[in-house]
């Protein structure tokens, strides 16, 4: 998840762990990566009252189980 001084800063900060992540996980590219979050990434607000908003990136656990490093 990211948090930032707006949505568009907690946006990108959940986008760039989650890209990190797969690249420590999985061992990915980041062609690899842009296409996996082009078609599976999802979006959820976790925080949106607080003037901090949070927002978390995440792929389902099926498609994770696809992947192999």
């Amino acid at each position: 998840s990211g948090i930032g001084n707006s949505l568009s800063e907690a946006l990108h900060a959940a986008t760039t762990y989650l890209v990190q992540w797969l690249k420590d996980r999985y061992q990915l590219s980041t062609g690899d990566i842009a296409m996996l979050l082009g078609t599976s990434l999802e979006y959820g607000v976790a925080e949106i009252v607080d003037p901090r908003p949070r927002v978390v990136a995440k792929l389902k656990k099926s498609v994770l189980a696809q992947i192999t490093p």
